[in-house]
């Protein structure tokens, strides 16, 4: 005997996840699976399992939410979350919530307590992105086998010592983008991704020490990272690398580095970098310079080549 839809959630006592039932139901009415289904007290506890992929914007995520969700879908294999920003969201600790099955994990404008993923709690996490937790996250700790795309949009942490730990604790790892990641100049970052091949910094303020160590690299993009200085790419052997330098001055050892490195086919940098441009203008207060205004172009045009790799 069909039962009305608001009988038909059973022992889901939670009004968040009847919600959620509410949306699943009406997603699948029109659906063969839908049509098969009976609206009675079984829905809450037949169709869990079969749900793989889950896309919440309300109601806002915290603690006791996540680990229901986890709990009621024990077979979830991607979960997208985007919330409006807000200062008040609570702030979820992600390390005690348990999803086997997890491949894929989307998070906008979702506090973390930390960067915390391993085999413990999602040891089949594939793509982890992560855009304005809206706080400081207090640290990294990643750890994960499966790994294959990590990106950050918008995330300052704390304390940013074990990035490239973390990082090199994800052997998988084939691509690394991030946009205004910050708080990686705790620490001189070494990062070690043996099946990398694309990494991707942008405005990174404060990193100023990068050592990849990545054979499969073959995109290498640095783009404002105005505190960066010292890069270093390793080892000399592998795939080749096209090196881009938009917007970012590198110290001269790490651009003869880079020049020299056998590994670095072709390269982009940006001429009108007004990083070179202030570096011009500092080169230029040498009382000792010739005064013939042709000579001082040719040592313009020779210190912006210099930056050429």
């Amino acid at each position: 005997m069909t039962a009305p839809l608001e009988n038909a959630l059973g022992d889901v006592h939670n009004k968040d996840i009847a919600a959620i039932w509410v949306q699943v139901y009406g997603c699948l009415r029109d659906t063969e699976v839908g049509k098969g289904l009976l609206v009675c007290k079984t829905f809450g506890k037949s169709l869990p399992p079969l749900i793989k992929d889950v896309t919440l914007s309300l109601p806002v995520l915290d603690q006791t939410y996540v680990e229901s969700l986890a709990f009621r879908f024990p077979n979830l294999e991607g979960l997208t979350v985007y919330h409006e920003y807000d200062d008040n969201n609570p702030v979820v600790d992600w390390s005690q919530v348990v999803m086997p099955h997890l491949q894929h994990l989307d998070l906008n404008y979702c506090p973390l307590d930390s960067i915390e993923f391993d085999t413990t709690n999602t040891p089949n996490l594939k793509r982890l992105s992560l855009e304005n937790p809206g706080q400081d996250v207090c640290k990294f700790d990643l750890a994960l086998l499966q790994l294959k795309s990590l990106s950050f949009r918008f995330t300052t942490v704390a304390d940013g010592r074990d990035f490239g730990k973390s990082v090199s604790a994800c052997p998988n790892l084939k691509q690394f983008s991030s946009y205004k990641l910050w708080g990686l100049g705790d620490a001189k970052q070494k990062l070690n991704m043996p099946n990398c091949t694309t990494f991707a910094l942008d405005r990174p303020d404060g990193l100023y020490y990068l050592e990849l160590v990545a054979p499969k690299l073959t995109e290498l993009e640095l783009l404002d990272c105005h505190d960066l200085e010292h890069v270093r790419l390793l080892p000399r052997e592998g795939s080749p690398v096209k090196v881009s330098l938009m917007g970012t001055t590198l110290d001269k050892g790490s651009l003869q580095h880079l020049r020299k490195h056998p590994r670095v086919g072709s390269s982009r940098i940006s001429l009108e970098d007004p990083m070179i441009e202030e570096y011009i203008e500092d080169m230029m207060d040498n009382p000792f310079l010739p005064e013939d205004e042709t000579e001082l172009q040719k040592l313009k045009e020779q210190w912006r080549r210099q930056f050429h790799l």
